[in-house]
């Protein structure tokens, strides 16, 4: 047995295969993301910092929050989804509804990690509204594909690609520090307006998961905190998850400590398990695999109410 897969038990394959209406959520190490602007936008394009960026399919956050650290200060990175993570603009935005008006207009960059099956028409898509250019986030063999090089990547030749050498685990539903991977993983950037006779091949090298990890990153995206204020939205959510889950009125207590982040902290402190670290984000991801989907899409929105954007 491959003992490294087998510690990153959620470690994503290549070959990993989604239902037909799967939102095909995996979040984003935030040190990948650092990368694009450490590796690539800095020392090839030239750019430090950029103005106004766009990120329509945020998730819960993990790539627009690590992108808002080099956004201008005067201009928050502009996110939303099709789906209310508790992240972003609260009403939930369809960017590929060309009948819906666009959530910005005309951003400087889009910066995503698309959803695997619509990652052509989100570029396409972007590439017409942003003034600068698209950075997107995908699979290595997103570039194979008959059909994909006649409606991408033939008439949108990219500027540049960046593949990482190192592995970029992710992970269904949440961000886990501690995981593994066999897949590999690109940066592919377009500048608006530039038809690139020849893309640019960029090797991003390895070493970045160990140089552009914060120390702050496990407790800003492995652990979600609540509102201690809010203590209502505290008992709605423990009472929906354990309904949803089955739980009974003693599972209700429980939950409600999962979702107090002190008791969270001490205990992840005092037993040294990463496992404990992602509690809560584990909870919600039990949820929306949940049959019911109702009470799964009241629950996740309550619990978005409830969370604080991280900081």
């Amino acid at each position: 047995m491959n003992t490294a897969l087998a510690r990153g038990a959620g470690a994503v394959m290549a070959a990993r295969i989604e239902p037909a209406d799967s939102l095909d959520f995996f979040a984003t190490p935030p040190w990948a993301t650092r990368s694009l602007f450490e590796c690539v936008f800095k020392p090839v394009l030239k750019i430090d910092r950029v103005h106004i960026a766009a990120d329509p399919c945020c998730g819960e956050g993990h790539m627009a929050a690590v992108t808002a650290e080099y956004v201008s200060e005067l201009m928050p990175v502009i996110a939303s989804d099709i789906f209310d993570y508790g992240y972003g603009r609260k009403r939930p935005a369809d960017f590929l509804d060309d009948t819906m008006p666009p959530v910005i207009a005309d951003p400087d960059w889009y910066i995503i990690n698309p959803p695997f099956r619509d990652a052509a028409a989100f570029v396409r898509l972007a590439l017409r509204r942003a003034r600068v250019g698209v950075a997107a986030l995908c699979r290595s063999q997103w570039f194979e594909g008959a059909e994909r090089y006649t409606s991408l990547f033939r008439p949108y030749p990219p500027t540049l690609i960046a593949p990482f050498v190192e592995r970029v685990p992710m992970v269904k539903g949440r961000y886990d520090p501690d995981a593994s991977t066999a897949t590999s993983y690109t940066w592919f950037v377009w500048l608006a307006g530039e038809c690139a006779s020849c893309t640019h091949v960029h090797l991003i090298p390895p070493g970045q998961r160990r140089l552009l990890t914060r120390a702050d990153d496990r407790a800003r995206f492995a652990a979600w905190s609540l509102n201690p204020a809010a203590p209502e939205a505290i008992e709605e959510i423990a009472r929906a998850l354990c309904a949803t889950a089955g739980k009974d009125a003693e599972g209700i207590v429980k939950v409600r400590r999962y979702f107090t982040m002190p008791y969270l902290a001490a205990r992840a402190a005092k037993s040294g398990d990463r496992n404990d670290m992602i509690e809560v984000p584990a909870w919600r991801a039990r949820i929306r695999a949940a049959d019911d989907a109702h009470a799964h899409t009241l629950t996740v929105q309550a619990i978005g109410r409830a969370c604080r954007e991280p900081t």
